[in-house]
């Protein structure tokens, strides 16, 4: 997995919505997963990305609780991966 070009935006999330800027990419779609702390997958969507952005936000995550989080991205067979803090630190 890598953690390169991947930046998750607020990190901790304040709120249900979570802002992906993502590595630049040749293909134009891309599989998003995010997992709870136990591996449980709460979310997960393949994504058609625009031509002119690298910037993705998801809304209304039905995060279960405060807690530290997993956004899973692959992309052209190249698995990206950031945790994430939801709530207050």
């Amino acid at each position: 997995m890598n953690e390169g070009g991947l930046r998750l935006v607020p990190n901790p999330a304040a709120d249900k919505t979570l802002n992906i800027f993502l590595p630049e990419m040749p293909s134009m779609s891309c599989s998003i997963a995010v997992t709870n702390i136990t591996g449980k997958k709460i979310f997960e969507k393949k994504i058609i990305k625009e031509l002119s952005s690298d910037f993705i936000s998801l809304s209304n995550l039905p995060f279960e609780g405060d807690g530290l989080y997993f956004l899973t991205a692959e992309i052209d067979g190249i698995i990206y991966s950031q945790k994430f803090q939801v709530g207050s630190r």
